[in-house]
């Protein structure tokens, strides 16, 4: 199968076009803003045109989206309408709106779109939700790494920049994928970037299914880590790299079985062997492909729900990824166990913050224009 590819980014040459080799494909045409730039050295032998030259290619079966945040859907579109397949970049639309009019182009196309979290293929995540620990009661996920540099697209809201945009999505879909039923947001805090019109690290409280619980945290302002931790009434189990492992990686659990000391100790190490998760999702996607699997983006669809009725499409800042904040309960309705929502109750469409903090900055306004320096970052 041929690829073809819209724009240089970073994550396509160190990520992506390694995986679609070793799954047996290749990329034969890079789409670029400016194609007279050429390609690095990298992509080898490789066409380098405008992206609507490489969307009108008939020698490219299927393309690869990883151009800023806000460029997903309508790009993904025109390569939808162009009669390509796509695999693009996460989150995949920044509103319920953009997902409901990308869905529906590729329902009507026919063709398979895939949002793409690798996360889903790695072994590690089928061990784990394979484990018995007894009933599950609570995850905590944690992603954080350190300030980029000014000009970052990943410090620009209006192009879906900010941690919870850049990998809030990571940290909810751990607990999408270990607990139980539909997630709802109890409660969330954030900091702003000082000099930024983005937030600078956010967590929140997520609630799931017999009172489940999620615990996740993001930033873009502390050292490089992460990792997930799923508790049980009878054990616990980490994974050390959760979300974008080395080749071989590591996790650790202990049992009830094995006593006190297992419990409160390190537990005992799994090691998982040489493992692309990029690769694996490359080649179930061209297996999507053959079998004319339709499109699902209810897990996107999930991580979008109410955001847009809660007024929270002016920017990611209130720390609600998913738009999965819960209302609060109408009069001479059931009871639910007391839950704090942070800001829930404001007008929709009010600045949020955390408790005692300003509005953030990208909630007040959501900058409509296409910014001057978007030419140095879309390929």
């Amino acid at each position: 199968m041929k690829f073809g590819v819209l724009g240089d980014a970073k994550i396509a040459r160190e990520k992506l076009l390694p995986a679609i080799r070793a799954a047996g494909h290749e990329v034969t045409h890079l789409g670029r803003r400016d194609p007279s730039g050429g390609a690095d050295p990298v992509w080898g032998d490789v066409r380098v045109s405008t992206y609507e030259a490489m969307l009108a290619d008939p020698d490219i079966d299927a393309v690869y989206n990883p151009l800023p945040n806000h460029l997903h859907v309508p790009m993904s579109i025109a390569a939808l309408e162009a009669g390509k397949p796509v695999i693009c970049e996460k989150p995949v639309a920044l509103s319920v709106e953009e997902l409901d009019r990308l869905a529906a182009v590729a329902a009507h196309a026919g063709l398979y779109l895939y949002d793409g979290y690798m996360v889903r293929y790695h072994p590690q995540w089928d061990w784990l939700r394979g484990l018995d620990l007894g009933a599950r009661t609570h995850v905590t996920a944690t992603f954080t790494y350190p300030p980029q540099p000014e000009g970052n697209v990943r410090n620009v809201a209006a192009w879906g920049g900010g941690p919870v945009w850049d990998i809030g999505g990571y940290t909810l879909l751990a607990g999408m994928m270990l607990l139980d039923g539909r997630p709802r947001l109890i409660g969330a805090t954030t900091l702003p970037e000082a000099h930024l019109d983005v937030e600078r690290s956010a967590s929140a409280l997520v609630g799931f299914d017999d009172g489940q619980v999620l615990t996740m945290s993001v930033s873009s302002g502390a050292t490089l880590c992460q990792s997930v931790l799923l508790t049980g009434t009878d054990g616990w189990a980490r994974l050390d790299t959760p979300f974008n492992p080395a080749a071989e990686t590591t996790a650790r659990w202990a049992h009830a079985r094995d006593g006190k000391e297992a419990l409160l100790g390190t537990g005992a190490e799994v090691r998982f062997g040489p493992c692309d998760q990029y690769e694996l999702m490359v080649r179930d996607f061209a297996a999507a492909m053959a079998e004319g699997r339709p499109t699902d983006l209810s897990e996107s669809r999930e991580r979008g729900r109410e955001r847009d009725e809660r007024g929270l499409a002016a920017g990611p800042a209130a720390f609600d990824p998913a738009g999965i904040a819960e209302p609060p309960r109408e009069a001479g309705t059931r009871h639910r166990p007391r839950t704090h929502y942070r800001g829930r109750h404001r007008a929709a469409g009010a600045d949020r913050g955390g408790a005692g903090s300003p509005p953030h900055p990208a909630l007040r306004k959501r900058r409509k224009e296409r910014p001057a320096a978007l030419s140095r970052h879309a390929g």
